[in-house]
């Protein structure tokens, strides 16, 4: 009778009326009740099931249930720069970013002023293309026995050195390409007023290498008052948007202000490796040792200081030492990756056994997993490497990279 009882009103019960009745449109309902109890992977499966059976359900609803390869398969016919933004972003992540690129600019011809954000997602893909072919002009000038870096065994122990963009497209006086630099002085001209277009802006100068004039634009007159690395991993945090990246910068300028504090200053450091910042975190450890700080779990910041370094020896004996005794994942996924550098491949696989089985979440399982997939590339076992990132992909449905790498042959 075109009612139902409140208390009926599940995903589960709609699931039911969906096949009794033949209408797709009550698995949108119940993918719609899926997230709300953030029961995302059943509202991902309920939409594609909705999908096969005719029902087209709302791009917003496909993009917040993580179906970016449907949501990116959508014609771009018909519809509004707003529609375009999303559907290009659902692109990149579906690992299609030429088709991303088409359906940016499309959008910004037609409304230049619609979202800064689409100005810093071509920005970023400009100052991915510049990596790439700094990357490809270093492959050419170095012997493969150099090439390898920790970010290419899969979970970035990089030492942050930036990629030189090639002379003929870096800019004089900075560091980033002259392409992403028209995307980022474009962004600053369409929203002069904008807070979080400035901190966005701002982000690029720090990635320019032009921290005082970062510093200035987010009103911060004397950069060197949070000491200059203090400085540059606070403005470089506080560009990102998501809620979290704040609460990052947040992390980084109270270490820089309150000495002593042993608490903030590990939570730094944690958040400073998780966005991949090593330089910034070498600086700030460095500093703390030097002050001779104590902090917790400093026996693990030492040994991915180490690592980074290169002393693998230094950072695999803190960490055989240190690790068995503390719960999660985090020794033995670094042994893993430092044991697979030093050529160890046996006991590489072993120490990820061990991570995995510690991982105490999807992202954890996540991490170990692409850094399984990588080592069974380095043995050339093309079978369980695809395996294991299909696994990654499954074990944490939000990780971009895993599913991209689910994809490559």
């Amino acid at each position: 009778a075109g009612r139902l009882p409140s208390g009926d009103y599940t995903a589960e019960r709609l699931d039911l009326l969906a096949n009794a009745a033949g209408e797709p449109n009550f698995l949108v309902d119940a993918a719609i009740l899926s997230l709300a109890s953030g029961d995302r992977f059943g509202a991902g499966a309920r939409l594609s099931l909705a999908i096969e059976r005719g029902a087209n359900p709302g791009s917003e609803l496909l993009w917040d249930a993580g179906l970016h390869e449907i949501l990116a398969a959508r014609p771009d016919q018909g519809v509004g720069p707003a529609e375009l933004r999303l559907l290009g972003d659902a692109a990149y992540l579906a690992g299609k970013s030429d088709l991303a690129e088409l359906r940016w600019q499309a959008a910004l011809e037609r409304d230049p002023a619609g979202s800064w954000k689409t100005y810093a997602s071509l920005g970023a893909l400009a100052a991915e293309r510049a990596a790439r072919r700094a990357r490809e002009a270093a492959t050419v000038r170095r012997p493969s026995s150099e090439v390898d870096s920790w970010a290419e065994i899969g979970v970035g122990f990089d030492p942050g050195r930036r990629a030189e963009a090639s002379p003929a497209d870096k800019p004089a006086g900075g560091l980033a390409s002259n392409e992403e630099r028209l995307y980022y002085e474009r962004l600053l001209a369409a929203f002069p007023a904008d807070g979080e277009a400035k901190a966005a802006y701002a982000s690029f100068l720090v990635r320019d290498g032009r921290e005082a004039e970062a510093a200035a634009l987010l009103g911060q007159d004397d950069p060197a008052s949070l000491g200059s690395r203090g400085a540059r991993a606070k403005l470089a945090a506080e560009s990102l948007v998501q809620p979290e990246e704040r609460v990052v910068a947040l992390a980084i300028s109270l270490a820089a202000l309150r000495d002593g504090d042993g608490d903030f200053l590990a939570e730094a450091m944690r958040l400073l490796l998780a966005r991949r910042r090593w330089a910034d975190f070498l600086a700030l450890r460095d500093s703390a040792a030097a002050r001779g700080l104590s902090f917790p779990a400093s026996w693990y910041y030492d040994a991915v200081a180490s690592a980074l370094r290169g002393d693998g020896r230094a950072a695999v004996s803190l960490l055989e030492k240190n690790g068995p005794a503390n719960p999660g994942p985090e020794a033995a996924l670094a042994l893993g990756l430092i044991y697979s550098r030093e050529g160890e491949l046996g006991t590489a696989e072993a120490r990820l056994e061990v991570a995995g089985d510690a991982a105490r979440d999807g992202k954890e399982l996540c991490s170990v997993l692409k850094a399984r997939g990588f080592l069974y590339r380095k043995t050339g076992d093309a079978a369980r490497a695809r395996a294991a990132f299909n696994a990654a992909a499954a074990a944490d449905p939000d990780d971009a990279e895993a599913k991209i790498l689910a994809r490559t042959p």
